[in-house]
């Protein structure tokens, strides 16, 4: 797992190490701090935060948009694969459950949902729950809003869809604020580890 990690940033470095060795150690070192400099120079600190795919943007025909709180790109944070990252510029997107942050080329890159353990935006506090979590509860795999979080824990899943509205010439489709369900969860004190069911509010 943890070679994985460094893949993508050995492999930029692999043909530079190829070439240099050839010409000799002085040639190398100096080569591979050039390559080492352009690339923390392009991705900077948080280069393996981008590891991602392109965000395909949605219809601009649909009155309306599908960002949670209707930002695009503002500051956040993230946990991403155990790392946090703070100072992040990105957008979640409520249609499809995404987490957008803009690439050091300046575009869209979707993270992968499984790598975020938690992330902050807009004033508000996300966390992914899985079904099989006892706090989870068997809800929908997914990001959850932390209302409340103590010895009993309260979630918010936050969604948007398009709807299609009949009988009408223009902006036949609108995004609508859809919230799909609250959850509690409670937790025993003398025994932290263990949760009880989940409860509909």
């Amino acid at each position: 797992m943890e070679m994985e990690k460094y893949k993508q940033l050995i492999a930029p470095l692999f043909f530079v190490f190829i070439c240099a060795t050839s010409s000799g150690q002085g040639s190398f070192d100096s080569s591979m701090q050039d390559a080492v400099s352009v690339y923390n120079h392009v991705a900077g600190v948080n280069s393996h935060l981008y590891n991602g795919t392109a965000y395909t943007d949605y219809d601009h025909r649909i009155k309306g948009d599908p960002f949670f709180a209707s930002t695009y790109f503002a500051d956040g944070s993230i946990i991403y694969d155990g790392i946090f990252y703070a100072h992040v510029q990105m957008f979640y997107d409520l249609l499809h459950d995404d987490v957008v942050i803009k690439n050091y080329n300046g575009l869209p890159l979707v993270l992968v949902k499984d790598k975020i353990s938690s992330f902050n935006f807009a004033g508000s506090r996300f966390v992914r729950l899985v079904a099989d979590s006892a706090e989870a509860g068997g809800k929908i795999n997914g990001f959850y809003e932390v209302l409340f979080d103590g010895n009993i824990k309260l979630f918010a899943k936050r969604k948007k869809e398009v709807i299609e509205k009949a009988n009408t010439a223009s902006d036949a489709k609108t995004y609508q604020i859809n919230h799909s369900g609250f959850f509690m969860s409670t937790i025993l004190a003398a025994t932290p580890n263990i949760n009880r069911p989940c409860w509909n509010l």
